[in-house]
């Protein structure tokens, strides 16, 4: 019975010893995060780092720096449902991320957030894409951010937008349209 139970506890500690040795980062997370994670877990489960030497500030930098070097995307549409789907499928290709639910509050989130790409409905509340797309042609600061137009309507005619994608979208073509206009990650 004795030798069962310490078999018991083996595997039980040999499971936790495995779990603890895994990656914790989520899948939205950008791969070179993600190898960066597993390579610290690595070296701590081989002994090489100690708890409080590493910790958590070195994979902050190397965060920082990582996501420093991420091109960014806006995301401008009055549905959050639409928001999020855009949000997970960029995320997902290793963009950085940032919402705006109206043409108004995007323009503020540009002042302090300068994206790589724009990608905006056309029919929204308080200021709509075709307002929002005309203000920033407009000022010299942001007239070369690229703008990714998604409409219901794929033939609205906005002339000075750099693609326009209709919805119902096909997922990887937003990821094509994101790399060839706001360029790929990193």
């Amino acid at each position: 019975m004795m030798a069962a139970d310490r078999a018991r506890g083996e595997r039980r500690r040999e499971q936790a010893r495995a779990r603890r040795a895994r990656p914790t980062a989520s899948p939205a997370a950008p791969a070179l995060v993600e190898a960066t994670l597993g390579d610290f877990f690595e070296l701590k489960r081989r002994g090489k780092l100690r708890a409080r030497s590493a910790g958590p500030g070195i994979i902050a930098s190397r965060r920082r720096r990582l996501i420093s070097r991420m091109k960014r995307i806006l995301i401008v549409d009055d549905e959050s449902s639409m928001r999020f789907l855009l949000r997970m499928i960029l995320e997902n290709a290793g963009y950085e991320i940032l919402e705006a639910h109206h043409g108004a509050a995007a323009l503020e989130r540009i002042n302090e957030w300068r994206p790589d790409l724009v990608v905006t409905d056309l029919m929204m509340p308080v200021m709509n894409g075709r307002d929002l797309v005309g203000r920033l042609r407009a000022d010299p600061e942001t007239a070369g951010i690229p703008i990714l137009l998604l409409s219901a309507n794929p033939q609205a005619e906005v002339a000075t937008v750099d693609a326009v994608m209709g919805k119902p979208f096909d997922p990887e073509a937003v990821v094509v349209a994101a790399r060839s206009l706001a360029g790929s990650r990193g």
